[in-house]
This record gives C-alpha cells, sequence and structure tokens, in this order.
C-alpha cells in the first residue's frame, strides 16, 4: 500500500476488499482466453485521503487528494459496510454498491472512497490497450542478472508490471533505478534469497503493492515461466 497510516485494522480492511474491488472494476473482454481486462487498483491511506473518505460531500470539492483530480463522475463513498464478514457476503455487499452507483452513472467508479480507511482509484497510467501483456504483473527471481535484465526489458516492452527479486545490495538497487528510468512507477525492487522460505511471503506481498493480480513468476535460476 502507498502512503499508509499507523493501525493495522486500517491496513487490513483496506488489503482484504482490494482483490473484490479489482474483481468487480474489471470489464469484460468478450475473449473466453481472457474475459477480463487486467486492473491496476491504487490506495491512498494519508490522513488527507482519510479525511476525504469520510464525508461524501466532499465529492464536491474542488481539490482531491494528490495524485487525484475531480473528474465528470464522482467517488463511490463506502457507508455501512460490514467487514467483519465471509469473503463472499462482502464480495456481495461491494458489488451491490458498484452496481448501483454503474446503473446511476453509466460506469464503474474510478474512485471508491472507504470511511476511516482511505481511498481505492484505478491507475489512470493504463498503457497501450493492444500490449499483449497490459496490467499484468510478474514477479521475476534473479532479476539483476544478465539473462534476468533482458527478461525484465522485454515484459515492460510489453506494458508488464515488474516485480523484479535478487539479492538485497547495490546491484539490485542500480538494476531497479536503471529500469526506472524508462518504466517509471511500473517496475518495484524487492531484495531476495530464494534460498530463504521465510522472506517469500514477504516478496509476495510487496509485489502486490500496484493492486493487481501477480499472474506470473519467472525464475531466472532456473529461466522457468509459471502462468498463475
Amino acid at each position: 500500500m502507498e502512503n499508509d497510516r499507523t493501525g493495522q485494522g486500517c491496513k487490513g480492511r483496506l488489503v482484504r476488499i482490494t482483490p473484490i474491488a479489482r474483481g468487480l472494476l474489471a470489464q469484460p473482454t468478450g475473449n473466453e482466453d481472457v474475459p477480463y481486462e487486467g486492473v491496476i487498483l491504487k490506495s491512498l491511506t494519508n490522513k488527507e485521503a482519510v479525511d476525504f473518505a469520510g464525508c461524501s460531500d466532499n465529492a464536491k470539492a474542488e481539490q482531491y487528494p494528490a495524485p487525484l483530480s475531480k473528474g465528470q463522475k464522482p467517488p463511490l463513498f463506502l457507508d455501512n459496510i460490514d467487514y467483519d464478514v465471509e469473503p463472499e457476503e462482502l464480495r456481495r455487499q461491494l458489488s451491490t454498491r458498484i452496481s448501483d452507483y454503474s446503473q446511476q452513472h453509466n460506469c464503474k467508479p474510478p474512485i471508491i472512497c472507504v470511511r476511516d480507511e482511505g481511498i481505492l482509484y484505478l491507475d489512470p497510467e493504463e498503457g497501450e490497450p493492444d500490449w499483449p501483456l497490459n496490467n499484468k504483473v510478474a514477479l521475476v527471481t534473479g532479476a539483476a542478472g544478465a539473462i534476468g535484465y533482458g527478461v525484465c526489458c522485454g515484459l515492460l516492452e510489453k506494458g508488464c508490471r515488474l516485480a523484479a527479486t535478487d539479492l538485497a545490495g547495490d546491484k539490485l538497487d542500480g538494476f531497479v533505478d536503471d529500469l526506472k528510468q524508462t518504466a517509471g512507477g511500473h517496475v518495484l525492487g524487492v531484495g531476495l534469497d530464494v534460498l530463504i522460505r521465510s522472506q517469500l511471503a514477504g516478496v509476495l506481498k510487496a509485489s502486490l503493492k500496484p493492486g493487481a493480480e501477480l499472474t506470473s513468476l519467472l525464475l531466472m535460476p532456473a529461466f522457468r515461466w509459471f502462468q498463475i
């Protein structure tokens, strides 16, 4: 998550509803092999965002919390949601609210405000729709090596979001800085020793910061591709 406040409750609720909201906001493609378009959903949980999300009247404000801007369609303010329920019931509640919004505004909400929690919003940098890996997220191990570098560049050129992992240190930092010169926020560097199992869960969690579904794992030491 970005700009996290302290407080496990806030983080926990947003983490819980983000994947559900992603699925509900995805647009159908008409392609049986890839039935829905990829969705990149980001979060704002700083004080300005939490204050904004606390009152639906803020939809009329001239200025929204950065980097958001006021658009033609208002945010969806989620009030009276019971988060302490089973996932299917939580999904039903969110689906009802998004469906009601869609019927009223003839589109799905680009911004979702969660009282006392923060804001979820669709990343406006969607890339070219015909990119084969647009809005997909890949995790690459051994990324800072020669082969890993080439693979990462190829993925980014096709529109993929990338979590590049390797042993923590100057080599990985320099590698990620180099990629960010052209890819910007589409690449995330995460230190990882693949021989230490306890690090894997943290790496997977960090890799989902962009708010997108992790769709591929590429293991450079063995050069294997796993489609998830």
